[in-house]
This record gives C-alpha cells, sequence and structure tokens, in this order.
C-alpha cells in the first residue's frame, strides 16, 4: 500500500515540488475509507485531551472554591492593617 503522496513518490511531480491535484486525488479516492479512518481516529484523540483538560479545569476550580482566602488565617500583614 503507498503512503499519502509526497513531493518524491508521484510521478509527475519534479523534485522539491508538490505533487499534482491529480495525482493526489487518485491517491485519496483509491484511499478514501484508510483517510477518513485516520481522520477520525485524529479528532477523536482530540476531543479526548480537550475532555481531560476540561475535567482538570473543574477539579483545579473545585479545590479553589472548597479552600477560599477567607477561610484561611491572615497573615501578619493583614493583621497589622486590620487593626490599625
Amino acid at each position: 500500500m503507498r503512503a499519502r503522496p509526497t513531493c518524491t513518490d508521484t510521478e509527475s511531480s519534479s523534485a522539491g515540488q508538490a505533487p499534482s491535484v491529480l495525482a493526489m486525488r487518485r491517491y485519496y479516492a483509491k484511499n478514501r475509507a484508510k483517510e477518513l479512518l485516520r481522520f477520525k481516529a485524529y479528532y477523536q484523540k482530540n476531543k479526548e485531551k480537550i475532555r481531560a483538560h476540561k475535567k482538570r479545569m473543574r477539579e483545579e476550580s473545585k479545590k479553589a472554591a472548597s479552600h477560599p482566602a477567607k477561610l484561611r488565617e491572615p497573615s501578619k500583614m493583614q493583621l497589622a492593617f486590620l487593626l490599625n
């Protein structure tokens, strides 16, 4: 099975140039199912990364909400400011 067209494996392209549009069309027409699977896998992985990131952010915000600054003991500077 051939890899996706690059500048070196198409018949009509010379060294250093992009593959011809016809070569790319032939490749994608022949390997449509494989390319669709590759595309879906890439975007599924991307969705999973986004979900994991959102989940981490939610957990961090929950931690911050459960330990608000008001419940902490005031520092010496804060006490001095409050007493004056």
